[in-house]
C-alpha cells in the first residue's frame, strides 16, 4: 500500500460511501475531496465536510496508517487546521497539537478489490508501459486529451529552464540563438556545443553577423576545426582569420577536434557542417523572432531558417569532409529546430510577459508538425493511439518519461480510465 493510492482513491472519490462514517461512529458527507497540495503542508487544502451533521472546512491528510501521523507531524501547529485523518488502517488514535482528536476514515474496507488488484498489477508489471494490454479497452479521447497534457507540462518544464537562464544571457535573442544551436547540434553533440556556446561570446558573434566568412572563422575555429593542416585556399584564409579575430578580441584558448563525435555520424550530421549552417543562421534569427511573435506561417519562418542554398559551391568546405553535403537544411532538423528551440521559447516567452496568445501560437505550431519518430515514438505506435502530429509525439515523450517509465498510473488519464473499468461495483 502507498500514499499515493489512497490520495488517489480520495480525489476521485473512488470507495464505498455506504453508511459512511468516522472511525468513531460519526456520520461523514463529503462535500469536496480538497486541491491536491504537492508543497508542504497538508495533503489536500480546502476540502468540505459535514461531520456529525457540522459544516467543516479544512485540510485533509493522508496516511497509510494513522500512526504515521506521531512520525511525521507530531506537535506541528501547521496541521492544527486538518478535519480529517484519511487513512488505510487505523491503528492509533490522533491527537492535534492543540490535543484535539483528529476525525479518521479508514478506507481498507470500503475499497474495492478489482481496483486494488488490478492497481498491484500495473505496479508489478514489468513491461513499460504496463499498461499496453488494456489499449484496446481506452478510447481515443482519453489519449487525445493525456498527449496534450503531457505536451504542455514538457514544454512549462523547457520554459522554466529557459527563463532560469535569462540572469545568464543578456537578451532573448541571445537564448533563442542558443536554443537554436544545441538543437541543431542534436543529442550527439550538444555537450561540445554547450561549451562552445559558454567560451565564445553572443554579442561577438552578432557583430560579424552579415559577414559569412569571419563568422565561420570564429564558429569553427574556436570549436578547433581548423587546427588540423590542410592543403585548401580557404581553410587557411579562415585559420589567419581566426587567429587575428582570436586576438583582436582575446579569446580564451579553442576547443580540440577531439571533443567533438563524428563517429557514427552521417555527413548531413557533421558539426562542422552544422556550424557553417548556424554562421548562416545567427543573421536570420532577429527576422525569425519577429515573424514568431506575430503568428506568421510555417513557412515563412522555415524561409527564413532554412533558405535555398542547394546552389552554393561546396568546394571551398572539402576541407571539412562535406564533399557530398549541401548547406540547405533538411526538413527533418527544420523541424527539430521547430520542436526543440523556437516552440519552448515561444512558450517561455509567453509565461515572462503574460501573453497566453503567445503559448497558443506555439502549440499551433506544434501541432502543424508531422509526428516525430524516435525509439520512444514508435514504442506506442498503436491503431489504438491517435498519434498524427508533434505535439502529439512531444506529449508521448513526456508520458512515456514522466509517467510510465515511474509507474505513476494513478496520475495519468490513461491508468485513471483502466482503474475506474476495473472496479466491481459504483461508489
Amino acid at each position: 500500500m502507498t500514499e499515493e493510492f489512497i490520495s488517489y482513491l480520495w480525489t476521485h472519490q473512488y470507495f464505498s460511501k455506504d453508511q459512511l462514517c468516522t472511525s468513531d461512529g460519526k456520520p461523514l458527507r463529503i462535500l469536496f475531496p480538497g486541491i491536491r497540495n504537492h508543497h508542504q503542508g497538508p495533503d489536500f487544502l480546502h476540502a468540505r465536510l459535514i461531520l456529525d451533521q457540522m459544516e467543516w472546512f479544512g485540510n485533509i491528510e493522508i496516511h497509510i496508517r494513522a500512526s504515521d501521523w506521531e512520525k511525521h507531524h507530531r506537535g506541528d501547529e501547521r496541521y492544527n487546521s486538518t478535519i480529517l485523518h484519511v487513512v488505510w488502517e487505523e491503528n492509533q488514535i490522533i491527537q492535534r497539537a492543540d490535543e484535539s482528536v483528529l476525525p479518521c476514515l479508514s478506507l481498507r474496507s470500503r475499497t474495492d478489490s478489482a481496483l486494488l488488484e488490478q492497481c498491484q498489477q500495473l505496479r508489478v508489471s514489468p513491461e513499460i508501459p504496463a499498461c499496453r494490454p488494456h489499449w484496446p479497452g481506452v478510447e481515443s479521447i482519453y489519449w487525445s486529451q493525456m498527449m496534450e497534457r503531457c505536451a504542455v507540462e514538457r514544454l512549462e518544464q523547457k520554459s522554466q529552464q529557459i527563463q532560469s537562464k535569462l540572469q545568464e544571457h543578456a537578451s532573448w535573442d541571445e537564448l533563442l540563438w542558443h536554443l537554436v544551436a544545441r538543437a541543431i547540434m542534436r543529442q550527439v553533440n550538444a555537450l561540445p556545443m554547450e561549451q562552445l556556446l559558454h567560451s565564445l561570446p553572443y554579442k561577438l558573434l552578432y557583430k560579424y553577423r552579415h559577414r559569412t566568412s569571419q563568422l565561420e572563422a570564429l564558429l569553427l575555429g574556436h570549436a578547433g576545426l581548423l587546427a588540423a593542416p590542410v592543403h585548401s585556399a580557404y581553410a587557411c584564409f579562415l585559420a589567419k582569420e581566426y587567429e587575428y579575430l582570436s586576438a583582436l578580441h582575446q579569446l580564451p584558448a579553442a576547443m580540440r577536434q577531439s571533443q567533438w563525435n563524428f563517429l557514427r555520424t552521417r555527413p548531413s550530421n557533421f558539426p562542422s557542417l552544422r556550424l557553417v549552417q548556424l554562421a548562416r543562421i545567427l543573421p536570420t534569427l532577429e527576422d525569425v523572432r519577429s515573424v514568431l511573435e506575430d503568428n506568421q506561417r510555417l513557412e515563412t519562418i522555415g524561409t527564413l531558417l532554412a533558405p535555398q542554398a542547394s546552389s552554393i559551391n561546396m568546394d571551398p568546405y572539402h576541407f571539412l569532409g562535406l564533399e557530398k553535403c549541401s548547406l540547405q537544411i533538411g526538413q527533418d532538423t527544420l523541424h527539430t529546430l521547430y520542436i526543440n528551440a523556437l516552440v519552448p521559447w515561444l512558450v517561455a516567452r509567453s509565461q515572462f510577459l503574460n501573453t497566453p496568445s503567445l503559448a497558443d501560437q506555439a502549440l499551433d505550431l506544434l501541432s502543424q508538425l508531422p509526428p516525430e519518430s524516435n525509439k520512444i515514438t514508435r514504442s506506442y505506435a498503436s491503431p489504438y493511439i491517435p498519434i498524427t502530429n508533434a505535439l502529439d509525439t512531444q506529449g508521448i515523450i513526456w508520458l512515456h518519461n514522466q509517467y510510465c517509465q515511474g509507474k505513476k498510473c494513478l496520475s495519468c488519464r490513461i491508468g485513471n480510465k483502466i482503474l475506474n473499468g476495473k472496479m466491481a461495483t459504483p461508489v
